[in-house]
C-alpha cells in the first residue's frame, strides 16, 4: 500500500500535459542522477518526470532507471513545468518501461501512442513487473478495499446513467453501494462517440485513483484512461 501512495503522489506531480511535449521537437542529454522517485536529473534541463505514464512501484522503476538510464544519453521531448519546478518529458525509452511491466500508462492530456499501448498490453499478459502485484489489477467487487489507492480495474458495466452534470458507468446493482466510474462534462464531450456505441454489459479497463462516493468510484480525468475490452 505504501508504494501505491507514492505511485499516486507521481500521478498529482505528473498532471500537466505531455501533448505539449509531443509537439516540440526531441532532443538528447544525459541523465546524471536518478531519485528514489523515479524522477531524473538532466544535464541541462536539471530535474525531469515522465508524462503519460506513471510507476506504481517507485523503488522498482527508480532501479530500473538506474541499470538502464543512468550516465546514458536519451532521447525526449520537452513539456511544461510543474509546481515543484520540473520538466515534464516524453521519452523515447517510456515505451520499454511499458514493456519491462516498471511503468503503466495514465493519461493526462493529448493521445497515448498506440506502441505504447501494445507494449503495456504484452507485459501485463506476461504478468510482468508490477502486473505481477495482485493489489495493481482488481475487480469492481474488490474496489471497496481498495479506496484511497491507484488501480486498474476490469469489470462489465450493468448500467449507463446520464445526468445533467456527469455520466455514470455502474458495475453493480446498487449505485449507491457498488464501484462506479464518473465522467464529468468535459470527458464526456471528448468521449462522445465512444459513450454512444457503449451498452450494458460491455466489458471495460479503467485506471484511476479509487475515492469513496456512493460507493468506491473513479472520476474519469481523461478519456485514454478508459478502454472496452
Amino acid at each position: 500500500m505504501r508504494r501505491f501512495v507514492a505511485a499516486i503522489a507521481m500521478v498529482f506531480c505528473c498532471s500537466i500535459s505531455y501533448a505539449s511535449a509531443a509537439a516540440t521537437a526531441l532532443q538528447r542529454e544525459q541523465v546524471v542522477a536518478v531519485f528514489p522517485d523515479a524522477s531524473i536529473q538532466l544535464a541541462q534541463k536539471g530535474k525531469a518526470v515522465f508524462a503519460g505514464s506513471m510507476a506504481p512501484d517507485v523503488a522498482a522503476a527508480s532501479a530500473w532507471l538506474a541499470e538502464q538510464v543512468l550516465q546514458q544519453e536519451i532521447r525526449f521531448s520537452e513539456g511544461d513545468v510543474d509546481r515543484y519546478g520540473r520538466t515534464l518529458i516524453t521519452s523515447d525509452m517510456q515505451e520499454k518501461m511499458l514493456r519491462d511491466g516498471v511503468a503503466i500508462i495514465y493519461a493526462s492530456a493529448g493521445d497515448i501512442p498506440a506502441s505504447w499501448r501494445v507494449a503495456e498490453a504484452a507485459a501485463r499478459t506476461a504478468k510482468r513487473g508490477v502486473w505481477a502485484m495482485e493489489s495493481l489489477l482488481i475487480t469492481p467487487e474488490t474496489a471497496l478495499k481498495a479506496t484511497g489507492g491507484f488501480h486498474v480495474i476490469e469489470g462489465s458495466i450493468t448500467r449507463i446513467y446520464e445526468s445533467k452534470t456527469a455520466t455514470y458507468l455502474n458495475f453493480g446493482e446498487d449505485w449507491r453501494s457498488d464501484f462506479s466510474i464518473t465522467l464529468l462534462p468535459k470527458q464526456r464531450r471528448s468521449m462522445k462517440a465512444f459513450l454512444a456505441n457503449l451498452k450494458a454489459g460491455d466489458r471495460v479497463r479503467v485506471r484511476g485513483s479509487i475515492t469513496q462516493e456512493n460507493g468506491p468510484m473513479i472520476r474519469l480525468n481523461h478519456p485514454a484512461n478508459l478502454e472496452r475490452l
